[in-house]
């Protein structure tokens, strides 16, 4: 939400607002009762964990990622309590941009906002 207040914030009033956010909905057809068992997906929060290793020899470092997916309700809801109106929540994957419906399976949703004039 902190993020999506400076966004408002840094935009003029009749201002757009464009987003790629994580897809849930793929999250959740991909992901199966033994990923949540071993950590890997949190189906409570929407949260996918892995684990990253970057650099060599004693710079080598194992880095913890979570990555949060959105639902269409909560990213509009989100949206709207920042004061943004919603003009389109669909699907937003790179190579396959467009005003549409979201795909089940893709990996981003995108959202459309404006900031009111007044």
């Amino acid at each position: 939400m902190a993020i999506l207040h400076s966004l408002y914030n840094a935009l003029v009033p009749g201002g757009w607002l464009l987003i790629t956010v994580l897809n849930a909905m793929r999250h959740i057809r991909m992901y199966q009762d033994r990923d949540v068992a071993a950590g890997i997906f949190d189906p409570a929060t929407l949260t996918e964990t892995s684990t990253m290793t970057t650099g060599e020899g004693e710079n080598q470092v194992t880095v913890t990622l979570r990555e949060h997916g959105f639902v269409i309700p909560e990213l509009r809801m989100m949206l709207e309590t920042a004061g943004f109106e919603v003009a389109h929540i669909g699907g937003g994957t790179a190579g396959n941009w467009g005003i549409r419906r979201v795909e089940l399976d893709e990996y981003e949703l995108m959202a459309i906002g404006k900031k009111p004039r007044s």
